[in-house]
């Protein structure tokens, strides 16, 4: 008969991370989410705050691009259709983004 020391296996957690106890483990699960969180707020106001400045100003019509509540506004996709060189723009800020993530990631010395 064999018998386990549950301690032991409770505080293994996934993927062979048995130095953290279950409190860091949750801990900084929760500090990453309002990081993630705080900073998608901060992105909202500025974007927000580019919109109400192009609306208060008047016809700037080439700095749409900064703001993404400019990208599509309603009517405008109702009555004309979406513009295809805004949905270039993000596609492009996307594929850019993924790439110099995806280089700087490798660049970083992390140890195993």
């Amino acid at each position: 008969m064999h018998y386990y020391n549950i301690k032991m296996i409770t505080t293994a957690g996934v993927g062979g991370m048995g130095s953290f106890n279950d409190n860091t483990f949750f801990e900084s699960i929760v500090l990453i989410a309002v990081s993630i969180t705080l900073v998608q707020l901060l992105f909202l106001a500025l974007g927000m705050l580019i919109g109400v400045i192009i609306e208060y100003v008047g016809n700037i019509n080439y700095l749409n691009f900064l703001t993404p509540f400019r990208y599509f506004i309603g009517t405008d996709v109702v009555n004309k259709g979406i513009s295809i060189i805004y949905v270039l723009i993000g596609a492009l800020v996307t594929f850019v983004s993924i790439y110099l993530t995806y280089v700087l990631y490798n660049k970083r010395d992390l140890l195993y």
